[in-house]
């Protein structure tokens, strides 16, 4: 097999207007099955503070969550997080500043954080928790909401990011390593995978909506040995250069690089 055929197959290209990844099984050697969902913005369940939970109200609130990360919280107001933008109260030189280490349960109940930056930072750096119902609005990123993710991440919609300069990993995700489901992103999205840079895990039931065009945008950027996708969508276009040749095509993208079979020839 010529070098060119041997890189061109590790491009995954799914060539439809709004990509859908479905059908009647999977396509080997990755699980990719099943049919998109529609989106729905996270709803308040709790009015009343669970049992075992500590309520968060504010920014103050939610900052405190690293002097306990194993504990159990729940948002019980939508947070303004302006303050972290370069100047405010709440800005570490790098907007928020990072949850290093989270084991806990993060339960956004229904409501929104909103105009959060994260400027090199992350909102948290490795989950190995549980962060649910939850929606972002507005977050200014150069970076990730989560780093590493070994817990669980379901039922999150993010709308209108505005990314601070385009960087191959300001994914949502930066490595998924157990849990993905239920995240819905609309936005124009970075460089590679906008959920998602590298996968070693499932992703299920997740949606990316590109309302822009960069250059090799994706919903994963590499999909790992063993991991997959299912019951899951992308829509945009995503600017793609061919170095090879040199010329550039508009196309949607849902994988970037397959590196599950990277010896096969």
């Amino acid at each position: 097999m010529s070098s060119k055929r041997k890189w061109l197959k590790k491009l995954l290209v799914v060539s439809l207007s709004a990509a859908i990844i479905g059908g009647a099984g999977a396509v080997a050697p990755i699980s990719i099955t099943g049919s998109a969902l529609t989106a729905s913005a996270a709803e308040t369940t709790d009015t009343e503070i669970p049992s075992g939970y500590t309520a968060v109200y504010d920014i103050a609130d939610l900052y405190n969550i690293r002097s306990n990360p194993k504990g159990k919280y729940i948002l019980m107001n939508d947070i303004d997080l302006s303050a972290t933008a370069p100047g405010g109260d709440w800005d570490c030189g790098t907007g928020w500043e990072t949850i290093v280490s989270f084991s806990g349960v993060l339960d956004g109940n229904g409501h929104t954080l909103s105009d959060l930056y994260l400027n090199g930072s992350r909102f948290i750096r490795d989950n190995k928790g549980t962060v649910k119902n939850l929606n972002i609005r507005s977050m200014y990123v150069r970076g990730n909401f989560i780093y590493e993710n070994t817990g669980t991440v379901s039922n999150i919609n993010v709308k209108s990011n505005k990314y601070i300069e385009y960087n191959s990993n300001d994914s949502f995700i930066y490595c998924n390593k157990n849990v993905v489901k239920q995240v819905h992103i609309v936005s124009k999205v970075p460089d590679k995978g906008s959920l998602c840079c590298t996968n070693y895990s499932r992703i299920s039931y997740c949606s990316v909506i590109n309302k822009g065009s960069t250059w090799g945008s994706t919903m994963v950027y590499e999909m790992m040995p063993g991991s997959a996708i299912d019951h899951s969508f992308f829509s945009g276009e995503s600017k793609v250069k061919f170095q090879r040749n040199l010329k550039e095509f508009m196309i949607p993208f849902i994988i970037g690089w397959n590196l599950q079979n990277e010896n096969t020839t």
